[in-house]
């Protein structure tokens, strides 16, 4: 008489083998340019607690880099930002990207500055090139035999100058 593996079973008992898991999962995106609206839909679709209103809010997406994403907030979303940039956060947003993209994605979060401020980076500039035009910067220079090595803005109220 032969014996099998079957055979040697006890009456009554039923081998059970160990549930796998199917691949279930949507097919995967790559993090690759011109797909990242489409990789940020598909991520924001897998949320539906408190973070969904908060990632809302981003502005727009954009690859800065090999396998890194940035979530652009308008600067009015302050709040917005600081709320996803807390570490299990983070960790949710990089695992579901993961999750979409099949690789590995860091996230980074940027904060749009406001015309306002862009602005006053540039007056600077414009402000360097007429001091050397002004007739008291002449004469310091021919009395002191001194160059302008920089201009320090000074806030004055319309009416004094």
């Amino acid at each position: 008489m032969s014996t099998s593996p079957t055979e040697l079973e006890p009456v009554g008992k039923k081998v059970v083998e160990p549930a796998v898991a199917e691949n279930v999962s949507l097919p995967l995106t790559p993090l690759e340019s011109g797909r990242e609206e489409r990789i940020w839909g598909e991520v924001t679709g897998q949320i539906s607690d408190l973070l969904r209103e908060h990632v809302e809010r981003v502005q727009r997406v954009a690859i800065s880099g090999p396998n890194r994403l940035d979530l652009v907030f308008p600067a009015e979303y302050d709040f917005h930002k600081r709320f996803c940039e807390r570490p299990e956060v983070m960790q949710r947003l990089e695992q579901l990207l993961q999750d979409v993209t099949g690789g590995v994605v860091q996230v980074r979060l940027i904060l749009e500055e406001t015309e306002t401020a862009a602005a006053n980076t540039e007056t600077p500039a414009i402000e360097e090139d007429t001091v050397e035009a002004d007739p008291m910067v002449e004469e310091a220079q021919s009395v002191f035999g001194a160059t302008v090595e920089r201009v320090v803005p000074v806030n004055r109220p319309a009416s004094e100058s």
